[in-house]
């Protein structure tokens, strides 16, 4: 909830940012896809591609869900930064889940990313696209 020293924090609906079109190199969803629904997943999606630049990057971390109901979806992490080593846990209950890698995969190709680079494991994965086209929005 806070910002280090020379950094402003922005908070805005992901299905509608204030940036316009083409504003960065890279975009990351940082295991938050699974707190959408589907649809917000979609529009969440879409809108990252228009602020992406083309040859920019779409960095996506996020967990195989395929069930958070009637007990929670849990998934522990252990992420390094800058030699530190963070644990923190982030978990769901929806009845609303079937979330893979795979689930991103199409809109991502269709609307002119293409996949870099893909690493699955436990339950989690990390996919990096390239905006490779540019689309009218």
């Amino acid at each position: 909830d806070e910002a280090r020293d020379g950094f402003e924090k922005l908070l805005m609906d992901a299905r509608q940012l204030t940036f316009p079109e083409t504003s960065f190199d890279h975009v990351t969803f940082f295991y938050s896809l699974m707190f959408m629904s589907k649809e917000t997943q979609k529009q969440a999606i879409a809108e990252a591609i228009r602020v992406l630049k083309t040859g920019g990057y779409l960095h996506i971390w996020d967990a195989d869900i395929s069930k958070a109901y009637p007990e929670p979806f849990v998934i522990d992490l252990d992420i390094q930064i800058n030699g530190d080593i963070l644990h923190t846990t982030y978990g769901i209950i929806s009845d609303l889940r079937d979330q893979t890698a795979d689930s991103f995969h199409q809109q991502c190709t269709e609307n002119g990313l293409e996949l870099q680079k893909q690493s699955i494991s436990n339950q989690q994965f990390y996919l990096v696209y390239k905006k490779v086209c540019i689309k009218d929005y």
